[in-house]
C-alpha cells in the first residue's frame, strides 16, 4: 500500500493512506500554513530526501542527515536532539 506525503521544503508535514485524502487534507487543513506544499507518494519523497550537511552540536564535527530531518528533533545539530 502506498502512502502519500504532504511535503513542504523537504519536510514531511503529514501522511495519508490515499492520494485523494492527502489532497483534501492539504486543501482544508494545511494550505494556509504551507501555501507551497505538495502531495507526493512515499517513494518519490524518499528518493528526493537526500543527505545534507549539518554540524553536531556537541562535538562541532560535520555530519550528514536527511534533508527531512534537518533542524528537527532527529538532527544532532539541534538542541532539541540533545535535550530529549
Amino acid at each position: 500500500m502506498t502512502r502519500y506525503i504532504i511535503e513542504y521544503n523537504g519536510q514531511a508535514i503529514a501522511a495519508y493512506n490515499t492520494e485523494v485524502g492527502a489532497k483534501i487534507a492539504l486543501k482544508r487543513k494545511w494550505a494556509k500554513r504551507y501555501p507551497a506544499a505538495t502531495v507526493v507518494d512515499y517513494q518519490t519523497f524518499r528518493a528526493n530526501d537526500v543527505m545534507v550537511d549539518s554540524i553536531n552540536l556537541m562535538s562541532g564535527k560535520p555530519i550528514k542527515v536527511r534533508r527531512s530531518e534537518l533542524g528537527g528533533p532527529l538532527d544532532p545539530g539541534t538542541e532539541t536532539y540533545w535535550s530529549s
